[in-house]
């Protein structure tokens, strides 16, 4: 049986050398899920005689959750943070290596006591271990990796790297070498090659040629960043720099702008607001390296496409300082998650993918009237394909549509551009989206090769008039997401922590006439519930005004049935629209005016007629009862031809099996 290792709690809270072999053997003592959003273990850490408090990196929960490591199990603690936490101090697990996998039935060791109570006591122990820190200057870092010695540092992390680079994209490895995630497309390595410098903790020399700029923590991964550092230096390459946008809300307004900072383990969305758009706007740019420091880590809005749990916010007393040594080199630009052309169908409206494709063709710039802003802002579309034979619109705008230049039909690669369902699937470059012409990327030389290849030039399939779970020439897609109105009821959809979405087939049966809509504001993109004042005085609480009329929104109730049986579905605006063919300000005022005839019309006309229904279901509280909402994301008509294709492939694979 592997022995623990004598004093590793003493030694990780006087932040003192490790041992001979870099790494500590400890006991997880008690393992404690801790409540929040986001999935986080708390592992009470022994040597026999203390313990000490540690909280498990994110990327590390496979290793409880799949059973590996079990109370009382024994680890070899080979890499960790000690951060002080609101005046407790934290170890934040970054890397262990199980010793005792899938086995729960070892005895806990000795009576540890809490070494944060023993250090503060004064019954002598305290005395103890001071005099016992006293003999082992303390590093500024302490770590090792796979029990190799380590050195004292302030980051330095090529061992790591290297590591990485193996196999394990977060170092997160236990006995038997699993990893954890696999490692994304990466455009322009300026250098490639893993690895980089950090300047030693006595303050000279370099080590790989880089240092930190003085006064700042370690070099971390960005893969290990999180609100529990509070001292820590990335360096990372610069990509997807936004334009500075105008916000305002009922706090007031001011100027934003964002980037992406990526580095060899991963990638970070930083975004700085009023002054820190002042302080860093022309410091940082597209494409070059920084050490960035003293910003905070949150968790992050997930539209935004980038592949992390957190985010990162600017502020005036931030560090963003250029590196230019040759550690530089090392650090990779633009990270991609490539969306083959004809698999859009399986993702949501407004998610952020990236794809690569062939510019096939283009249209000129033109100049429109932005819907939000309401000032002009130029647009231009271009069509990409790829070797799926797959074309799809993407949509340009402001600088990147002025800008674009295409000759000889470029590969180009979109890092974060927005789903939309116009056309039945498009793509729209918006803020933060990046694009990187003839990328440095297996994809794009594949596809370069077979466009060039490819004569004559076929007609691409296109999105046009794909509803949900279908594609152009009558293809059906995700058949399997397709649900009879029992399995909604049957399967508890809409009934866990996120959000079902699937297909169902039905006809309208009945549309609720009452309380279709709500008064909202005009201004667009708001859509506010807005109150009147007084005779024509609505007021927007949102936008801090007051309008002569509102602009009435629909919120219908519709009654949906197929031969398993109904359900209710609620449609807003755009669908309401689609569903009546009014707007819904023109249908009520058909029954303000005495209309009642015609305005009964509106509503008989839209029912008994067959859909294709994209659905949102999830589950809402209200007086303390769980109700389950169905929500039509976009409805179209029933393709019969591919509906019968579908049927026969159906009926033939049942009579096969049969």
């Amino acid at each position: 049986m592997q022995q623990l290792t004598p004093n590793a709690v003493q030694s990780i809270w006087y932040e003192e050398q490790p041992g001979q072999h870099g790494t500590y053997v400890l006991q997880a003592v008690n393992i404690k899920l801790v409540a929040g959003q986001t999935a986080r273990y708390r592992i009470m850490m022994s040597d026999g005689t203390h313990f000490i408090q540690g909280m498990l990196a994110t990327q590390l929960n496979d290793i409880l959750t799949s059973g590996v490591l079990q109370r009382n199990g024994l680890f070899r603690l080979t890499e960790y943070v000690l951060n002080t936490v609101s005046t407790r101090r934290v170890v934040v697990i970054l890397n262990i290596e199980v010793l005792t996998p899938n086995n729960g039935q070892v005895e806990r060791f000795g009576n540890p006591r809490n070494i944060e109570e023993v250090a503060n006591s004064n019954d002598g122990h305290g005395n103890e271990l001071q005099h016992g820190r006293a003999q082992r200057p303390p590093p500024t870092y302490q770590g090792g990796l796979n029990g190799q010695g380590s050195s004292s540092i302030n980051g330095d992390y090529q061992q790591l790297q290297q590591q990485r680079n193996t196999g394990s994209n977060y170092g997160g490895q236990y006995a038997g070498g699993n990893s954890y995630q696999s490692q994304p497309t990466t455009a322009g390595t300026y250098g490639g090659g893993s690895g980089g410098g950090g300047r030693g903790s006595g303050g000279g020399g370099s080590n790989g040629g880089g240092g930190i700029p003085d006064g700042l923590g370690p070099i971390f991964p960005i893969s290990h960043l999180s609100p529990y550092q509070n001292k820590w230096t990335i360096r990372a390459r610069a990509v997807n720099k936004s334009d500075i946008k105008s916000w305002s809300n009922q706090r007031g307004e001011g100027t934003l702008f964002s980037v992406t900072f990526v580095d060899e383990s991963g990638e970070i969305r930083a975004t700085g607001f009023s002054e820190a758009v002042k302080t860093f706007y022309e410091v940082i740019q597209e494409g070059q390296v920084y050490y960035v420091s003293r910003a905070m880590i949150r968790q992050a809005k997930k539209q935004w496409g980038v592949q992390n749990e957190y985010e990162m916010t600017l502020d005036p007393s931030s560090v963003v300082e250029r590196c230019d040594d040759s550690a530089a080199a090392n650090v990779p630009g633009t990270k991609f998650n490539f969306v083959p052309l004809d698999r859009l169908m399986e993702f949501e409206k407004d998610q952020t993918i990236d794809v690569v494709g062939v510019v096939h063709s283009y249209s000129e710039a033109t100049t429109i009237i932005g819907k939000q802003s309401q000032k002009p802002i130029e647009k231009r579309e271009l069509t990409l394909v790829d070797d799926s034979n797959r074309q799809v619109r993407l949509t340009l705008w402001g600088r990147q549509a002025t800008e674009f230049r295409a000759e000889d039909n470029p590969v180009l690669a979109v890092k974060g551009a927005r789903l939309g369902d116009y056309g039945g699937r498009s793509l729209s470059a918006s803020a933060g989206c990046s694009l990187v012409f003839n990328p440095d990327v297996p994809e794009a030389t594949n596809l370069r090769a077979w466009y060039d290849h490819l004569q004559p030039k076929p007609d691409f399939n296109g999105y046009n008039n794909a509803g949900p779970g279908a594609t152009a020439g009558g293809a059906t897609a995700r058949k399997d997401n397709f649900k009879m109105i029992s399995q909604i009821k049957d399967e508890s959809l809409g009934q866990s922590d996120t959000p079902d979405f699937f297909n169902v087939r039905a006809t309208i049966i009945f549309i609720r006439n009452e309380n279709i809509g709500y008064p909202a504001c005009p201004t667009p993109n708001c859509n506010k519930k807005v109150t009147e004042e007084a005779p024509g005085q609505w007021r927007c609480e949102k936008c801090n005004k007051t309008y002569p009329e509102p602009h009435y929104r629909y919120i219908l109730s519709v009654s949906v049935s197929d031969h398993t049986g109904q359900a209710w579905l609620t449609a807003f605006n755009e669908i309401g629209v689609q569903l009546l063919g009014m707007e819904a300000g023109d249908v009520l005022r058909l029954k303000d005016n005495g209309s009642p005839g015609e305005f009964d019309a509106v509503f008989s006309d839209g029912t008994f007629k067959m859909f294709d229904f994209r659905i949102k279901a999830r589950s809402e509280s209200y007086n303390d009862e769980v109700k389950t909402r169905l929500q039509i994301m976009s409805m179209t008509p029933v393709n019969w031809k591919s509906a019968s294709q579908q049927l026969l492939g159906t009926i033939e694979s049942y009579e096969k099996s049969g």
